[in-house]
């Protein structure tokens, strides 16, 4: 968060007086640089040496002759083959995590997962809205992001931890119980924030809009120890990797999607129409907001 609240900063300042192209090089420059850096990280996992002579005491009933005679005549593997072990592996996996899915509210929640990634990919394009719909150039509109990371600091070590002492201290609610109200904060932030910078007719009040929606910012953290209380401990992994799988679809989807809603509010004429991806994320939003609010945790929840 320090180096979005740094970088934007710095990347505007250096457009404004020496151009576009000193801020690309500084950052090749940097990312070359982690990309090296990448090569010093140790590995952490503990390489066990065998001693000459040692080997691991094979299972009851292995045969070291028969399986490297196996292996020598296995024949090719083939298209069809590589087919039947592919779906031989999603079948597997399926199997594996259907349990997940067996829950209607953990259902409930990945959906929220996937709409609100789909949301919010329209950070992506603030940058190009702010310059096409208030005539400020791309230097200048850069400071946004700055903006963003200083209130995402604010929510992280101020806000969220203030709240959920608040809600678990003074009003004494359950782990869960106070996820689950900081879901319905967090997506009513993000629903009022979307519309409100789709609507907002100057730069100021845009300002104050993403003030608004970066503050709803902690949700997707506060759905991940919400849904926990719906999963079995040991399923923690494969809930977290289906999750992850979710997001990236929304990612997928989301891009394109308010990429052509901004190339068509362009189209429109009206400088205003440029906050038609706004408006559509708002409209996602909405939706979600009505998932959380259906959400019910597992001491209430009907059978």
């Amino acid at each position: 968060m320090v180096a979005q609240l740094l970088a934007p900063a710095i990347g505007s300042a250096m457009m404004m007086k020496l151009g576009p192209w000193v801020p690309y090089f500084f950052g090749t420059a940097f990312f070359t640089v982690c990309c090296l850096l990448i090569l010093l990280v140790p590995e952490t996992i503990p390489i066990q040496v065998l001693k000459p002579g040692a080997a691991h005491p094979a299972p009851s009933g292995f045969d070291h002759c028969s399986v490297r005679e196996s292996l020598e005549a296995r024949p090719p593997i083939s298209r069809s083959s590589l087919a039947s072990k592919m779906k031989t592996l999603f079948a597997t996996a399926w199997k594996e995590t259907k349990l997940i899915f067996s829950n209607r509210t953990v259902l409930l929640i990945l959906s929220t997962f996937l709409l609100s990634t789909l949301g919010r990919k329209q950070v992506d394009l603030l940058l190009l809205y702010a310059s096409t719909r208030y005539e400020i150039t791309l230097s200048k509109a850069g400071f946004v992001h700055s903006f963003m990371a200083c209130v995402s600091i604010v929510l992280l070590l101020l806000v969220l931890p203030l709240t959920s002492s608040y809600l678990s201290k003074t009003l004494k609610l359950p782990s869960s119980e106070k996820d689950l109200w900081l879901s319905k904060i967090s997506i009513v932030l993000l629903t009022i924030g979307s519309f409100a910078i789709g609507f907002s007719p100057t730069f100021v009040s845009m300002i104050c809009a993403v003030a608004i929606y970066t503050l709803g910012c902690g949700f997707n953290a506060v759905c991940l120890s919400l849904i926990s209380a719906f999963v079995d401990p040991k399923y923690s992994a494969r809930l977290y990797s289906v999750i992850s799988l979710i997001i990236m679809m929304g990612t997928l989807i989301g891009g394109p999607l308010l990429a052509g809603l901004f190339n068509l509010g362009l189209n429109l004429g009206s400088s205003a129409w440029a906050g038609l991806p706004f408006f559509g994320s708002g409209v996602v939003h909405t939706f979600v907001l009505l998932s959380v609010w259906l959400i019910r945790l597992p001491s209430v929840q009907l059978e």
